[in-house]
This record gives C-alpha cells, sequence and structure tokens, in this order.
C-alpha cells in the first residue's frame, strides 16, 4: 500500500515523462506544466506525470533550470534519517564489494549515481572532503555528515575530520553562496591541518584537501594512472598536467626510462617534486613549471623525445597543438567536432564522441537529438570517428528496471547509427555504479559492444565475466 502524498507536486510534460521513466535523474525547467503547492527552494517535491502518474520525489530548486533532482521512484519511502543511512550503507557497502580492501582512498558518494543529488564525498585516507552542489543536499547534509562518519567510524576506519570543497561557481546557481572550510561535527574539534598522506596503487602523496585542485586529488583516475604504469616499462614519457604528479609517478613506478613532470602552478611542482622524493623516484622524474600548456607541447619540438604524451582534460584552444603532435581527442559537442575539424585543416582529424544518451552531452536526452549530432559531426569532411563511449547513471537496486532502459537506449542508438551507415568505430559503454544482468552482458558483448567499469547484480564467478573495469 502507497504512503499518502503530503508534498507539493510538478506537472511533468509527456516528454519529461518518458525520460524520468526511461531513468533520467532530472526534471528540467521546461518540462514543468504546473506546479501544485509552495515549496521552499530545497524542499521536497513529487514529480507528476499529466494523467496523474507518480513518478518521483525530488529536491525542489526554484532557481536552476535542474528544476527537480530526484531522489527515489518509491512512493513509500519516508525521507527520514533511517532513509540516508540506508542509502550511505549501501554506497560504502558497494565501495567494499568493488574495491575490495583498496578503499583508504576513494570516491565514497558520487551524486546522482548513489542517490545524492548533487553530493560529492571523496575519502582521502583519514579526512573526508565533500562538495554539495544542489541546494536540497545542503540543507540535508547535517543529517548525512555525521551519518556517514558514524558509519565509517563503526567499520574501522579512521576518519579525523570532514572538509568542504563548495568554492565552485556552479552553487550560484541553486541560490547558494560559494565557501570553503572545516564541517563541525557534532561535538567535535576540526583537525589542526588539511594536509594528509595517501597511498594509491602503491604511490604515496601529500594531498592538500584545502589548496589543491577539485576535492584535493583527482580519484577518478586511479585506474587510468595504474594503466600508465603498465605501459611506461623503459619508455621515456611526458606529462603535461601534472598538477601533483600522479600520472608522472605511476609511469615512473612501471619502470619507465624517464618522466619529464610539467604544470602551470608552480604549488603543484613543488607538491611532484615532494611526491617523487616522498617514493624515492627524484632520479627518474624530473618536475619544472611552464608558462602555459602550448609551452609543453614545444617541449616535444626542441628535442625532448617521448615514447607516452600524457595529458589531462583539454580545451578546444588546444586542438591545433594536439592535431600537429598526432593526438586524438575526445569531443563533447558538435562545437567542439567543428572546432577539430578546423584546426586539422586539410588533413584528417580522428576523434571520440562522448555519447550520454541517458544522461547529457551529445544525446541528451533524446535519442534522436544525439542522431542528428553524430550525422552533423560525420557529415564534417575531415572528421574521422573512431569510436563512441557513453557513461550512464545507476538506478537504485529495487528498480532494475532503469538501469535496463538505458542499456536498452545504447543499443537501439548504435543500431540506428549502422542502420544509417554512419561508421562510429568502437562503441563503449560504461556504468561503474550501474546494475546489470550477467545475460545483458554476454548478448552486448556478442554484438561487439565493448563494456567497462560495469559489475553485474548476480553472485557469479567474476572470472568469467566479459567485462574490463578500468
Amino acid at each position: 500500500m502507497k504512503a499518502q502524498r503530503n508534498f507539493p507536486r510538478l506537472i511533468i510534460t509527456a516528454k519529461g515523462t518518458r525520460w524520468v521513466e526511461q531513468g533520467h535523474p532530472w526534471i528540467y525547467e521546461g518540462e514543468v506544466i504546473r506546479q501544485e503547492g509552495d515549496c521552499e527552494n530545497g524542499g521536497l517535491m513529487d514529480a507528476v506525470s499529466e494523467k496523474g502518474k507518480y513518478l518521483g520525489t525530488g529536491f525542489f530548486s526554484k532557481y536552476s533550470k535542474i528544476r527537480l533532482r530526484l531522489l527515489s521512484r518509491n512512493a513509500n519511502d519516508r525521507f527520514d534519517a533511517a532513509f540516508w543511512q540506508r542509502r550511505l550503507q549501501y554506497a560504502w557497502d558497494y565501495r567494499k564489494t568493488v574495491m575490495g580492501d583498496d578503499i583508504s582512498c576513494c570516491r565514497i558518494i558520487f551524486g546522482e549515481a548513489d542517490g545524492f543529488p548533487g553530493l560529492t564525498v571523496d575519502r582521502f585516507s583519514d579526512l573526508l572532503v565533500t562538495q554539495t552542489l544542489s541546494i536540497g543536499m545542503e540543507q540535508v547534509k547535517d543529517t548525512v555528515f555525521p551519518l556517514l562518519v558514524e558509519l565509517l567510524r563503526q567499520d574501522g576506519q579512521e576518519i579525523r575530520g570532514i572538509f568542504e570543497r563548495n568554492d565552485v561557481a556552479i552553487r550560484e546557481l541553486e541560490g547558494m553562496a560559494q565557501n570553503k572550510g572545516w564541517y563541525v561535527l557534532p561535538g567535535e574539534t576540526p583537525p589542526e591541518s588539511p594536509v594528509t598522506e595517501i597511498c594509491e596503487n602503491g604511490v604515496y602523496y601529500a594531498v592538500d584537501v584545502e589548496n589543491g585542485q577539485k576535492t584535493g586529488f583527482f580519484l577518478d583516475q586511479k585506474y587510468n594512472r595504474l594503466a600508465v604504469a603498465r605501459l611506461a616499462k623503459g619508455k621515456r614519457v611526458l606529462d603535461c598536467f601534472t598538477h601533483t604528479g600522479s600520472f608522472a609517478l605511476n609511469a615512473a613506478m612501471g619502470g619507465a626510462a624517464h618522466v619529464t613532470a610539467v604544470d602551470v602552478s608552480e604549488s603543484a611542482v613543488e607538491m611532484a617534486r615532494a611526491n617523487a622524493a616522498r617514493n624515492g623516484l627524484s632520479d627518474r622524474v624530473e618536475c619544472f613549471g611552464v608558462a602555459s600548456a602550448y609551452e609543453a607541447f614545444e617541449l616535444r619540438k626542441n628535442g625532448i623525445e617521448n615514447d607516452i604524451l600524457i595529458l589531462g582534460g583539454t580545451s578546444k584552444e588546444l586542438f591545433p597543438e594536439l592535431v600537429a603532435c598526432g593526438i586524438m581527442p575526445s569531443v563533447f559537442d558538435e562545437g567542439a567536432a567543428e572546432a577539430l575539424s578546423a584546426a586539422a585543416g586539410d588533413g584528417a582529424a580522428p576523434c571520440f564522441i562522448a555519447v550520454d544518451t541517458g544522461m547529457s552531452r551529445i544525446g541528451f536526452p533524446d535519442d534522436t537529438n544525439g542522431f542528428e549530432s553524430i550525422r552533423k559531426i560525420a557529415s564534417l569532411g575531415n572528421i574521422a570517428i573512431k569510436g563512441i563511449f557513453s557513461h550512464f547513471a545507476r538506478a537504485d537496486e529495487a528498480d532494475k528496471t532503469s538501469a535496463q532502459a538505458q542499456l536498452t537506449r545504447f543499443r537501439r542508438f548504435t543500431s540506428r547509427l549502422d542502420a544509417a551507415g554512419i561508421s562510429v568505430g568502437l562503441k563503449c559503454l560504461s556504468n561503474s555504479a550501474g546494475i546489470m544482468e550477467l545475460d545483458a552482458a554476454f548478448d552486448m558483448v556478442r554484438e561487439g559492444i565493448i563494456l567497462y567499469g560495469i559489475y553485474p547484480s548476480d553472485e557469479v564467478d567474476r572470472t568469467k565475466i566479459p567485462l574490463r573495469p578500468v
């Protein structure tokens, strides 16, 4: 029996209803027909179709174009401390299942993928770093944060405190001010220092959670760094955006003959040097500052030859240099593809395309839009599409239909491209926090779709799964 609904309601268009039913976690301003009942900014509201069907409950935002961020599609949920405790327990248990004992530095909460809209929580050894980007999560953090620390400590994890990194402009779109500093846990005194030491892939780093980029360290690149270590043995490596040296140090630990690590931030370079010394790699890792990314590329032109070139995120302004160096970038929209095409001139411009048919970017959030975007990109004379990749959010464990719907959309999407004669090379699907039936995984592999970062919900022998978690 469903609980009585006491929340104000947003009546959603048929198009918006379709997106939600296919797994999308957001409802945009343009898909709201009308609002029934008053709601404070960040309060809870129900989403209902034009026909009165309950779609879910989420955080309401008066100022953002994302008018509702869904929390639950279960009409019986009560959004009390027990609700958040269950969500936190599920997220932590998932990390332990996927990562085993390697959980001393990891992303514990990854926003919508874990059912915490707009919230990121990274763990760096004994410190947690949070970034709260939705007004709804801002209003419940005094419930969520102490519960998370209690959960981790009860599981034997040492946690000294929580540092908030809310120094991002996107908060202003939700009507919130930017800030950063210690979150004061009830009855506790914040730690004296925001610097801690982590060990990842056998490499030790000093992490400054107050002044480092993003939340202090790029945890999402953990397995890419490990892949570089496997590739680097005996090679000369140039790491162009080294930050605190993570890729450079993994390359050196993997047996690279020599590593040159550069960055525009002198403080980052100093920390990279200190990290190299901490790991006994100063003799093979050379760290120095450059004035710009262009100067890093100039190193290749002035006699510093390297077997491996490591790049961070690149902007369209760097496309001419990437093309000149024979580097293949990923593009996320038609404008980027056009910029790449122009940079290549009469030459070929190979690229990968990010297609999120269930979440955002090209194809957002409708298959037809994605098809038209790729058709236009393919029509650019010198663009050579080498592959498409997509990443989907996790559905609730109790609701596997949403995850399955997103997987089905990707298959339908790629089939439509094939039928139109649009060659897109590799087809890669990632769902690193997702739910997937084993039979569906085998079916997609047989169809030539590369699956990575996907873990099936069944209790099976993982050595027999044709997946590559990277």
